[in-house]
């Protein structure tokens, strides 16, 4: 009897969707969970008789053909530190572990030493596309030794997304914690969109009259162009969804959101690299300004935003749809610059083509503004910022006055606009020459001789400041 080509380990919905997708690609599968129900749903709707079930881990690790390939697909943290243990006790020396959770990058980079050093491979698998995309094809960023990769190219290629051009969207990113590292920056550059279009539904809201159904149509023209993307699709359907009762079930949702690990981490990492990334910290901290409920609706009490007389979406339309696209395009070059600093920092080799590339299907960020990212970085491997390539010249100097229009409107009314506010500002902050951090230095120098540079000659000074 031959032996499974690949083991996963998890079956909760990721998981399960994972095999199911290796397995109607024709692999061979071992399937592995603590809990018996996960592991017999999983089996019951695979029609193609690819998965075979274990309860002993001993088991499922002997059922595969070496060198062993184990994909973990469960809670990130201890969890996979605990089943790398177990595994140890089965695994021979060659035999690959693959962590596809959304693992942070530096346990992934500690796990990938520790693992070496017993003689095992441990690859760090960036994973997105939700549920469906596992099931039918999600985008994958792995990150590890590269003759490990090379083991399991081929499978996770086979199940990836594939972009209308046919593109493979597994792209291997670097080592060790490479792949987790760009699944984090993927994450932040989600939060920073998904905050756009949130306010810009806000600003539809509270400033014109309409209902639901014209916001809907209206996210159908900003969609068009190179603005086109999954969020945008779906936010349409998220506008036009009716409850049981026939209203607009968006209306009947609590405006609290969630969010995991990955946007903080990317933020913390920001500040210690030393990279601008306001907008997508932006996304985060709407987040949590939105989970203090209680206080909000104290301050609405105290504070009440005033009435003002509604505007006329048609005078606005162009200006919002501009706005947005900048304030996306600012998005990505904040989220490539992180990774920028980060290759340096960690002596990856990324390449930021493949990684806009990766990003074209299959995933939550897919739109056609990956294709000019990849054109921009195709030209200059080694762009410093994305608003400085000639490829998005002419889109960015078309935008930049409609963002400003609407984010002074928006200002004027009342209306937070943290996101689109954040990447004017950085916009601002880049273009403006000289800026303000004289007075910074100077204030610094005055109170704790912390020194300062000049225009006029080189060196470090420090001035005795007049009283």
């Amino acid at each position: 009897m031959s032996k499974n080509q690949l083991g996963i380990i998890g079956m909760a919905v990721m998981g399960k969707n994972l095999a199911l997708n290796f397995a109607d690609k024709g692999y061979k599968l071992a399937v592995y969970n603590r809990s018996e129900e996960p592991l017999r749903k999983a089996i019951e709707e695979d029609s193609t008789g690819n998965l075979e079930g274990f309860s002993s881990l001993k088991d499922f690790v002997e059922s595969l053909e070496k060198p062993r390939r184990v994909l973990l697909m469960i809670k990130s943290g201890d969890p996979v530190d605990e089943m790398c243990n177990e595994l140890l006790k089965y695994l021979d020396k060659g035999d690959i572990i693959m962590d596809a959770g959304n693992s942070y990058y530096k346990d992934t980079i500690r796990r990938t030493k520790e693992l070496l050093e017993k003689d095992i491979n441990f690859l760090g698998v960036g994973v997105s596309g939700g549920e469906e995309g596992a099931r039918r094809g999600p985008a994958i960023m792995p990150g590890g030794d590269q003759d490990a990769y090379a083991h399991v190219k081929e499978l996770l290629e086979a199940v990836s997304a594939k972009n209308e051009d046919g593109g493979v969207c597994c792209k291997y990113a670097g080592t060790d914690g490479a792949g987790h590292y760009v699944k984090m920056v993927h994450n932040s550059i989600e939060y920073g969109d998904m905050q756009i279009i949130a306010e810009t539904y806000l600003i539809l809201r509270e400033a014109f009259e309409i209902d639901n159904e014209l916001m809907a149509k209206e996210f159908e023209y900003y969609k068009d162009g190179i603005q086109s993307g999954y969020l945008l699709d779906i936010a349409v359907n998220v506008l036009r969804e009716k409850d049981e009762d026939g209203s607009y079930l968006l209306e009947n949702i609590k405006d609290k959101a969630k969010h995991k690990g990955t946007g903080k981490w990317a933020a913390l990492e920001a500040i210690d690299l030393g990279v601008e990334t306001s907008e997508l910290v932006a996304g985060l901290n709407a987040r949590v300004v939105s989970s203090m409920f209680d206080e909000r609706k104290e301050f609405n009490s105290l504070y009440p935003r005033g009435d003002y007389e509604k505007l006329d979406i048609a005078e606005w339309r162009d200006d919002i749809k501009k706005a947005m696209l900048l304030s996306k395009i600012i998005a990505y070059a904040q989220g490539f610059a992180l990774l920028k600093e980060a290759a340096k920092e960690y002596n990856w080799d990324l390449n930021y083509k493949s990684i806009a590339e990766g990003f074209t299907a299959g995933c939550i960020l897919q739109g056609r503004l990956l294709k000019v990212i990849m054109k921009a970085y195709e030209e200059d491997k080694e762009l410093s910022n994305l608003l400085l390539s000639p490829v998005l010249e002419d889109i960015v100097k078309d935008c930049y006055p409609s963002l400003r229009k609407v984010v002074s409107k928006a200002i004027e009314l009342e209306i937070p606009i943290p996101a689109f506010s954040s990447g004017l500002s950085y916009f601002d902050s880049l273009r403006t020459y000289p800026g303000s951090a004289n007075m910074i230095q100077g204030l610094r120098d005055y109170f704790g001789a912390h020194t300062f540079e000049r225009y006029d000659r080189e060196g470090t000074f420090h001035h005795k400041w007049s009283k």
